[in-house]
C-alpha cells in the first residue's frame, strides 16, 4: 500500500487543512484505514457482509495487511472470486462516500453504499459475460434455449428491460414491442427519478403495456429477464413494499379487457429492451416514443430474428 490518498490526515501533514478528523462520524483522525473500515458507521457497514466467524481478524488488521488479507482470502475458488470483487467495489464506494461528504456536503448511508456496490458488480458481470460471448469464449449453457422467438399468429410480443447505474442519477427503462414475424412496431426510452434497479423494471412494464394497449394490441406477450418482477405481478405485494403502487399499477393495466401472458426470458434474448434500457441512462428524462430502429437496435433485430 502507497498510502498515497489524501485523507485529512494527509492533508493536514501537507498544510491544505488545520482540521484532520473524520467528518463523517467526528470521533477520529482520517487516515485511510478509518475511511475504509474504522469510522464507526463504516464499521457498520462491513458488520453486514463479512462473516461473524472472520470479523475479529477483519476489523483488526493493520492496513497492509488487511489488505493483502482480503485480496487473498480462501473459501473456495468461486467465493474467493466474489469476495476479492466485493471487497474492492466497497471500498471505492467508501471512498466516494468520503469525497461526497467532504466536498459536496452529501450525505450518504450504508443503504445506498450497498445498493451501489450491489449495482457497479451487476455491471462488471455483465461486461465480462458480453465480453465473452462476442469472443467466442461462452455461448454454450449460458445462452442455449435464450434466443428470443416470435409470439404466437395474432399476438405480439413486449419485452422490456430496467437499467441502474451508479454512476448515473436517477434510473432507466426501455421496451420494444415486436409483430408474430419479429418486425419492430415500437418502441420507447424512459429516463426517471431515483429508484432501484426494481423500480426500474417495473417503470419498464407499466410504460410498455402502457404502450401496447395504446396501439390497440389485444394479444400481448410480456417478457422480462427479472424473476422478482415475475413474481410480484404474479402475487400479492406486501402494503410496506416500497414500489407497491407501481406494482398495483402495473397490475391494473394487465387486468384490462385484452389478453396478456408474462414470460421469463434470459437477459441474452432481452438483447434489445437492454439496448434501449442503457441508452435511457444518458436521456433527458421523462418517456420517449421510439418509431423506427437505429442502426444499433437494428442489428439486435435482425439477430433475433435469425
Amino acid at each position: 500500500m502507497h498510502n498515497r490518498l489524501l485523507t485529512n490526515v494527509s492533508r493536514c501533514k501537507r498544510g491544505l487543512s488545520d482540521n484532520g478528523s473524520c467528518q463523517i462520524c467526528n470521533m477520529g483522525q482520517e487516515n485511510l484505514l478509518h475511511v475504509i473500515r474504522d469510522c464507526p458507521e463504516t464499521l457498520e457497514l462491513w458488520r453486514q457482509i463479512v462473516p461473524r466467524s472472520l470479523w475479529r481478524t477483519f476489523s483488526s488488521l493493520t492496513l497492509d495487511s488487511w489488505m493483502r488479507w482480503n485480496l487473498n482470502y480462501r473459501v473456495g475458488s468461486k467465493q474467493e472470486e466474489d469476495w476479492k470483487q466485493v471487497f474492492a467495489i466497497t471500498c471505492w464506494w467508501l471512498w466516494r462516500r468520503r469525497n461526497s461528504t467532504i466536498f459536496e456536503n452529501k450525505k450518504i448511508s450504508n443503504l445506498t453504499v450497498l445498493s451501489s456496490v450491489m449495482a457497479t458488480r451487476c455491471c462488471l458481470n455483465e461486461a465480462r459475460d458480453r465480453f465473452r460471448v462476442m469472443n467466442g469464449l461462452e455461448r454454450t449453457t449460458a445462452t442455449a434455449g435464450a434466443l428470443w422467438k416470435s409470439p404466437p399468429p395474432g399476438w405480439v410480443k413486449l419485452n422490456t428491460d430496467g437499467a441502474f447505474s451508479p454512476l448515473s442519477p436517477g434510473i432507466a427503462a426501455g421496451g420494444i414491442v415486436r409483430d408474430e414475424h419479429g418486425a419492430f412496431l415500437r418502441a420507447f426510452c424512459f429516463k426517471g427519478a431515483e429508484g432501484s434497479n426494481l423500480t426500474a423494471e417495473l417503470w419498464g412494464c407499466l410504460l410498455g403495456l402502457k404502450l401496447a394497449w395504446d396501439m390497440g394490441c389485444k394479444c400481448l406477450v410480456l417478457e422480462v429477464d427479472s424473476t422478482d418482477v415475475m413474481e410480484l405481478l404474479r402475487c400479492s405485494a406486501s402494503e410496506t413494499h416500497e414500489d407497491r403502487q407501481l406494482i398495483e399499477e402495473v397490475k391494473a393495466v394487465i387486468a384490462r379487457n385484452w389478453k396478456v401472458e408474462i414470460q421469463h426470458i434470459s437477459r441474452w434474448g432481452n438483447t434489445a429492451a437492454d439496448q434501449l434500457a442503457k441508452a435511457s441512462l444518458s436521456a433527458m428524462p421523462g418517456f420517449h416514443l421510439v418509431t423506427a430502429p437505429d442502426t444499433a437496435l437494428a442489428r439486435i433485430l435482425e439477430n433475433d430474428r435469425g
